[in-house]
């Protein structure tokens, strides 16, 4: 009878200890009161960001957040319309989320005329506020990753000029109403000139422009670099198409377009940026003010072929370019 007794209190004791440690944890903490919001908003369409906003989510799930437990999203996209950004901003901002993460550089000027309070995370952002070596905040409540997309630009043209035997002249696909659009287009003739070849540039201010400027593009050049612009990653695969049908090879600015069907790229992977940006979130969420995280560069730019590709434009792409790579596929 007593062993009867004293297994009945130790269980209460064990019971009672599992119930507290179950009240005392961060998960039990976020059911008992309303879960932080974290929104997100995007310039394209979910299905073109699918893997991104995947990679943020498994980075906020290895942090601990489980959604509708201790976070609640809110995700909201432009499918590539400029015009719907404000008011999407607006939209997003309204509920006074905890953080937003802004999953384009062209949303972020749009979330800091909408608030100036609540904390704004970049995700590689690519604005001429980058073009410094030292990355300079838009606005107190932003912090992020920033990508420098005019330091790769020299090694961009080096791995085309590399893999392309007898390049003499290429065009560049830019769309002259991106921020970065003057720096950018600089930076490419410097490239140029210091690699002795020609680069003749084909504009393409909105989507209905790609078809013609890469038509132009195969008509003047023997390949073709293409600049980093949101609307440009929008239409990926249409781009890819183009360049197998004009039977131009292209270098691209990320791994997006290989994986769309485009020959190479050489930028930083944007997968591994969104997943950072769950690191920022996480901060800003334990109480860090966004003033107080420093902007960060992304870790590495990544070199990535499509053998495939390569084989159907009729291109060998030459033994030590293939070693240099960081992916090949096909």
């Amino acid at each position: 009878m007593d062993g009867c007794l004293r297994r009945n209190a130790l269980d209460r004791r064990h019971a009672l200890a599992a119930f507290t440690a179950l009240a005392l944890s961060p998960l039990a903490r976020g059911q008992g009161r309303a879960a932080p919001r974290v929104a997100v908003l995007c310039f394209g369409s979910p299905g073109n960001l699918k893997s991104r906003m995947d990679a943020f989510l498994a980075g906020m799930r290895q942090l601990g957040y489980v959604d509708g437990r201790n976070v609640r999203y809110d995700t909201q996209y432009a499918n590539g319309q400029r015009d719907l950004l404000r008011g999407l901003a607006r939209e997003v901002v309204a509920p006074d989320p905890a953080v937003i993460v802004s999953g384009s550089t062209l949303v972020t000027p749009a979330l800091i005329e909408a608030t100036r309070t609540i904390p704004i995370v970049m995700v590689t952002a690519e604005e001429a506020l980058a073009t410094a070596r030292q990355p300079s905040r838009p606005a107190p409540n932003v912090t992020g990753t920033v990508n420098n997309a005019l330091e790769q630009v020299p090694r961009t043209l080096a791995h085309l000029v590399a893999a392309v035997r007898g390049l003499t002249r290429v065009a560049a696909l830019v769309n002259p109403s991106n921020a970065a659009h003057a720096p950018y287009r600089g930076a490419i003739e410097s490239a140029a000139r210091a690699a002795r070849v020609r680069c003749d540039f084909v504009e393409a201010p909105a989507k209905p422009d790609i078809q013609r400027a890469v038509e132009r593009a195969a008509s003047l050049a023997q390949a073709l670099m293409v600049m980093s612009d949101a609307d440009f990653y929008d239409e990926r695969r249409n781009i890819a198409e183009l360049m197998m049908v004009n039977r131009i090879p292209a270098i691209f600015p990320q791994r997006g377009y290989v994986d769309a069907g485009g020959l190479m790229s050489y930028g930083y992977n944007a997968e591994q940026g969104f997943a950072r940006a769950a690191d920022f979130v996480d901060r800003i969420l334990k109480g860090a003010k966004a003033a107080d995280v420093p902007l960060e560069w992304p870790a590495k730019a990544e070199f990535v072929i499509n053998r495939y590709v390569a084989t159907n434009l009729g291109i060998k792409i030459p033994p030590e370019v293939l070693k240099r790579a960081d992916r090949v596929v096909g």
